[in-house]
């Protein structure tokens, strides 16, 4: 699918691809950070890449809520907004999901992402698709140890929402993501500043009760996973200022 607001052409529209994942993936990174501002120009150098797609990207970020423009000084990533209330809805969506996915318990459903990890036995995959090997502890030991941990607790969240093959959940959890991911981050650089341990985010137990239409146990194990909301909000509200990692 291509974005609305890519360059005409192959070749404008791979710019334009490309400008974009870099771009969001900087956002998402805190590498352009919440409040930050920046040029245009500026960018397209960093990137290496002309002011074209550059400007296409933006206005499509733009779009997205992520950066809002300054007349006469460029753009300002937005700052995160109500974090309480993105969580919320997040898990709104995940039990919405889990609810349609034991309801239906189809397999053939499935939003096509989703359904690469069940190709042959539904059980065992989605379980790989949650687990992502061990968890590092702690998680800031490295950069490599940060882009584990945060892309386990999306994964999570996706398998969750994907179960549904809902098209309205599936758009609205893709909106949540990048600000998800920029929480996420925020919080572990404010736990390693304040000595707070993050939350082990293994649910395997959760795509198992899924799978297997427990009602019960899935609800109970939803629940649970308030836990690393919980962490999220305490993270960021003792950090006060937006953290950053100890060098």
């Amino acid at each position: 699918m291509q974005l609305v607001g890519a360059a005409p052409g192959a070749a404008g529209g791979q710019l334009f691809e490309r400008a974009h994942q870099v771009i969001t993936a900087l956002i998402r990174r805190l590498e352009l950070a919440p409040g930050e501002t920046f040029a245009e120009g500026d960018l397209a150098e960093r990137l290496a890449l002309s002011k074209t797609p550059v400007r296409e990207s933006l206005l499509v970020l733009r779009q997205m809520g992520l950066v809002d423009a300054r007349a006469g000084s460029g753009y300002t990533v937005r700052p995160l907004g109500d974090v309480v209330g993105l969580w919320r809805f997040a898990a709104i969506l995940e039990r919405a999901s889990a609810s349609r996915a034991i309801a239906e318990a189809s397999i053939a459903g499935l939003d096509p992402r989703i359904r690469g990890f069940v190709a042959t036995d539904p059980r065992v995959a989605m379980i790989l698709g949650l687990i992502l090997g061990p968890a590092s502890m702690p998680p800031w030991a490295s950069e490599a140890s940060i882009d584990h941990y945060v892309a386990k607790l999306l994964a999570i969240h996706r398998v969750i929402v994907g179960c549904s093959a809902d098209p309205y959940i599936l758009r609205a959890s893709m909106h949540l993501q990048v600000d998800m991911e920029r929480s996420i981050r925020m919080a572990l650089a404010a736990s390693q500043a304040k000595g707070i341990e993050p939350p082990n985010p293994d649910d395997t137990a959760l795509a198992m009760a899924i799978l297997g239409r427990d009602t019960d146990t899935a609800d109970a194990l939803l629940v649970t996973r308030s836990v690393i909301a919980a962490w999220v909000f305490e993270a960021l509200e003792l950090a006060g200022d937006p953290p950053s990692f100890a060098a």
